[in-house]
């Protein structure tokens, strides 16, 4: 799920909305404009990077980098930069991004529609794109996401996320999430062509640092090749810094 990598976007860490995180670069902004936008970043940390349930760390601590724009009508993009580690002797950096819009559809309900991207320099056959639709609540938001070629393979995939999250205390939420990611071309797969993740746990606020403990979960099957294949079952912890 994004949300195991990604931080929210500045639409949604507005009204206090858990979300996504991606990619894009905005070089240019008029004096107008810039005057009402909103531009910020998150430094963290990873004991395990694990994205929709897969880690790309194989397994060990990594670093990320995220700057995220908050524009004008509901327009937002970000970047991200990441070290990414798919198993031995096999390493490349990440540029995961995206470029959106949040429209309002009803007292506390917006939706979004939007493009992202992913490139890893040197490891190119990885690249892919995918569309996004999303459903944006107060505490909840529900996405779907389609590929053409996932992960650089010839797999048309849909990928569909449901995230929660809560407050227990004064500084602590809960927050839990459910991705369910499909495919109907790759017959190979011995466990079939779809795979569930989940993502659940603890988020502490500290001023502009936020802890996070969570319990990820990854069941067999769907179209990712073997050397993604890590602990199914893992706790992570997470530091981010926001700026």
């Amino acid at each position: 799920m994004l949300t195991t990598v990604l931080p929210p976007h500045p639409q949604q860490a507005r009204s206090g909305r858990p979300g996504l995180r991606a990619f894009a670069c905005w070089l240019a902004l008029s004096a107008p404009l810039a005057a009402q936008a909103e531009l910020g970043g998150t430094v963290s940390l990873h004991s395990d990077l694990r994205y929709r349930g897969v880690s790309l760390s194989a397994g060990k601590p990594q670093a990320q980098l995220d700057l995220a724009y908050d524009g004008t009508e509901g327009w937002y993009g970000g970047a991200l930069v990441s070290h990414v580690d798919f198993y031995a002797r096999s390493e490349s950096s990440l540029l995961l991004g995206y470029l959106g819009r949040v429209m309002p559809l009803a007292p506390g309900l917006d939706w979004e529609l939007g493009a992202s991207a992913s490139h890893y320099p040197g490891k190119d056959f990885y690249n892919y794109q995918e569309l996004y639709l999303g459903l944006l609540g107060e505490r909840w938001q529900a996405r779907l996401y389609h590929s053409p070629r996932y992960y650089g393979r010839p797999l048309s995939t849909l990928y569909a996320e449901l995230s929660l999250r809560w407050p227990l205390a004064a500084r602590l939420d809960g927050f839990v999430g459910l991705g369910y990611l499909s495919t109907r071309d790759d017959t190979r797969n011995p466990h079939g062509p779809s795979r569930l993740d989940t993502r659940s746990g603890l988020a502490l606020r500290l001023g502009q640092v936020e802890l996070q403990l969570a319990h990820v979960t990854l069941s067999r099957g769907g179209p990712y090749a073997g050397p993604f294949e890590t602990d199914r079952r893992r706790w992570t912890l997470s530091s981010s810094l926001a700026f």
